[in-house]
């Protein structure tokens, strides 16, 4: 009855908050832009998990709400959200009596960020463009950190799947609805304005603004459930989402989402019934080879076109190139913060740019759509060879946390956990070559509020961490004893 009251008053509360909120609004925004920081640095306060799952929401939704409403401002809710985060979940842990917890790898990602900040005060950029670079590519490590820092139990993951379930539905009922009138929707909802065919069928985008968010998410989904699955409980609810799941990867007609599943299902394979999957592979690729030869070589041809034979027209083979030459000539830093590759880089049209000749190729130069492309480039070219191994080490360090969480894990869906961690950091790993996945919405913290929420977890096991003895309240903070419920959602 406790936990249900504090639930029914802080839900009171909330509803208070946003109604003062409003009120206040409408006689001045600036106080209305105050009064909501406040009552969600309230909310992260007093609810961490709620207010941790509510920032994951919003990111997500951001680009939406951006192509609906047509107010940028929203596009930097994600951002007010892992701030918010940031300096709560970490007060609040301290004020507790609690250590801070290491985020694993962070001492790695700490060291590119003091690259990126010294080469680009070396290179002589605005320090403010530099410091904005830096908490952008960082934000969502930042976030993990944040996330680490509040004690999670089994009953989140529980809820946390239910909540997942009932999401995905919705996803997938959007995507219905989407096929059935895709003129209408797609005008919309789709950034572009106009229905995306493959084949002369229209690609379904659900509630998102490209298909390539929405081909990501239902990858990811299909990874989660069929693990679910195996290592958790069985239902017609799950079976019913997978299918739809993995429909959904497919329609949504995306390169780099069908090799990141094969690669995931390969890595699953390999690791469990390596036999099983080196006969699967040998008498299973030649087939389809046969069967989807004129697809399999439609797209070679436009892959070699488009990256070989055109390569210097080629945005992503150019920033690729280009950040080599960067580091290279900036060793053994790089072109610095807020030079190449990232959003700031872009609004601000870096002197690299100038240097290297993007003016005169189509999608790079001024205003270009493809000047955020592409995320390895900008990790290499402003922090050059030394930062890029940084990063890559913190990323390692960080899905290695999820990896002795699957190993030894107290419980199935801890170790479930655990497992989603590593499968969807080899997703987004074949993402990111393409994709700036690590630092934009709009499922860039679904990764990393999982990581860093593993690396919670392990940290109160008995084999992972140094704070097992400290139990955990509803609030998610050390006090009283744990939670003993147990029980994974059968869905």
């Amino acid at each position: 009855m406790g936990n249900v009251r504090r639930q029914v008053l802080t839900f009171l509360y909330g509803a208070f908050g946003l109604a003062l909120v409003i009120a206040l609004g409408s006689i001045n925004p600036i106080i209305l832009g105050l009064m909501l920081l406040l009552v969600l640095g309230l909310g992260a306060w007093i609810v961490p998990k709620a207010y941790a799952a509510l920032a994951l929401l919003v990111s997500m939704v951001a680009p939406t709400a951006v192509q609906l409403s047509q107010l940028q401002i929203a596009s930097y809710a994600d951002e007010a959200m892992i701030l918010i985060a940031v300096l709560a979940f970490v007060t609040k842990r301290l004020v507790g009596g609690g250590a801070l917890r290491k985020l694993p790898g962070g001492t790695a990602f700490a060291v590119f960020g003091l690259l990126g900040l010294t080469s680009g005060l070396v290179v002589g950029a605005s320090l403010d463009l530099v410091v904005t670079d830096a908490f952008l590519l960082l934000k969502a490590i930042l976030f993990a950190f944040a996330v680490a820092q509040v004690d999670w139990v089994k009953d989140d993951l529980v809820r946390g799947a239910r909540i997942a379930a009932w999401s995905l539905a919705l996803i997938l009922i959007s995507a219905l609805v989407n096929l059935v009138i895709p003129l209408q929707w797609d005008s919309l909802f789709s950034a572009s304005g106009a229905i995306d065919r493959r084949l002369g069928l229209p690609v379904p985008i659900g509630i998102f603004t490209h298909p390539s968010f929405f081909g990501q998410l239902m990858a990811l989904a299909a990874i989660a459930i069929a693990t679910y699955r195996s290592m958790v409980a069985r239902g017609p609810i799950s079976a019913l989402l997978l299918v739809g799941s993995l429909a959904g990867s497919v329609l949504s007609a995306r390169r780099k989402v069908m090799v990141a599943l094969v690669g995931v299902a390969l890595w699953v394979g390999f690791k469990k019934k390596p036999a099983a999957t080196w006969l699967v592979t040998v008498l299973g690729v030649p087939m389809l080879t046969v069967i989807f030869w004129p697809a399999i070589t439609a797209v070679s041809q436009q892959i070699y076109v488009e990256y070989f034979l055109n390569a210097q027209g080629s945005a992503r083979t150019v920033f690729y190139s280009s950040a080599v030459i960067l580091a290279t000539q900036y060793f053994p830093l790089g072109a610095g913060f807020s030079r190449f590759g990232t959003f700031t880089a872009s609004t601000n049209y870096s002197p690299e740019y100038r240097n290297l000749g993007f003016e005169g190729i189509w999608g790079l130069q001024p205003g270009g759509r493809f000047l955020t492309d592409t995320f390895w480039p900008a990790i290499l070219g402003e922090t050059g060879w030394i930062g890029l191994v940084a990063f890559l080490i913190g990323l390692t360090l960080l899905t290695r946390a999820s990896l002795r969480l699957y190993r030894f894990g107290s419980n199935a869906i801890e170790r479930w956990s655990g497992l989603v961690g590593v499968l969807w950091s080899i997703e987004y790993a074949f993402e990111s070559i393409a994709s700036p996945v690590y630092v934009s919405p709009p499922a860039y913290l679904l990764l990393f509020m999982l990581l860093g929420l593993n690396s919670a977890l392990l940290a109160q096991t008995s084999k992972g961490g140094v704070d097992r003895k400290l139990s955990v309240s509803a609030t998610g903070y050390p006090s009283g004893m744990p939670s003993q419920r147990l029980g994974p959602a059968h869905i």
